[in-house]
């Protein structure tokens, strides 16, 4: 894990230094990553030669102290996390106490350390989606965790189903935090509006790329800030 103190905009113009753990520069974070509904973010944090993960297996020692204020930004500014469960046991997830963690799953298995890690009462903010092939299962997984399901509606969970069950329930400003294949499969169904990556100034080896696609969209660059580590923090939207 890399610190750094401060990050500013380099485009669309250049901005002051900002410190983020500062009550103005989480303030200004807000202000930047600020979210009308309906909306689809994705954020992840990808090294020089696409790595989504580092040495440890996790992206946490991909990740700094910015890029994390600005992922609590972005959760700020949203309704719902949306992650699989993979990545909730690989991560260590905690539960939100103040967001709807939504976890796509076939088998509602989360694992120990995220309950071990969050409160009781954050239970109230876990939902598990899934498929109706699956829905048997998890809606007994969601009953021990005392915790609510939603079933999409469709046995292949498709990422529209996942943001149209979603929306059905008053959640419409959503931030995918992957694993890679989810994220993956975000990106290429079109359904993200906005797509937030974190470039770490690393390289490394890679099991899989953050994001493996046959094709992507084209894209603009919404803004660009960058660090005193060298990381960069990229807002990009697709082209429609």
């Amino acid at each position: 894990m890399t610190d750094t103190r401060s990050v500013r905009a380099v485009l669309p113009h250049v901005g002051p230094v900002i410190d983020p753990s500062s009550s103005d520069g989480r303030a200004w974070l807000d202000a930047e990553y600020a979210a009308e509904a309906p909306l689809v973010r994705l954020n992840m944090v990808t090294t020089l030669t696409g790595a989504a993960v580092g040495p440890d297996g996790t992206s946490d020692s991909i990740s700094n102290r910015v890029d994390r204020a600005i992922l609590a930004a972005i959760r700020r500014a949203s309704d719902a996390i949306v992650v699989g469960a993979q990545t909730v046991r690989a991560e260590r997830y905690r539960l939100p106490d103040d967001r709807v963690l939504a976890v796509v799953t076939r088998s509602g298995d989360l694992g120990d350390d995220v309950f071990d890690r969050s409160s009781l009462e954050a239970r109230e903010n876990l939902l598990l989606v899934c498929g109706r092939a699956d829905a048997d299962v998890v809606a007994a997984r969601a009953e021990q965790y005392g915790c609510d399901h939603v079933v999409v509606g469709a046995d292949a969970v498709t990422p529209a189903a996942i943001r149209d069950a979603l929306a059905t329930r008053g959640l419409r400003r959503l931030v995918c935090e992957g694993g890679p294949s989810l994220a993956s499969q975000f990106v290429a169904d079109g359904v993200v509006d906005e797509l937030c990556v974190t470039a770490a100034p690393k390289v490394g080896a890679r099991a899989e790329p953050f994001l493996s696609l046959e094709s992507g969209p084209d894209t603009r660059v919404a803004h660009l800030l960058v660090d005193d580590l060298g990381y960069s923090y990229l807002r990009l939207r697709p082209v429609r």
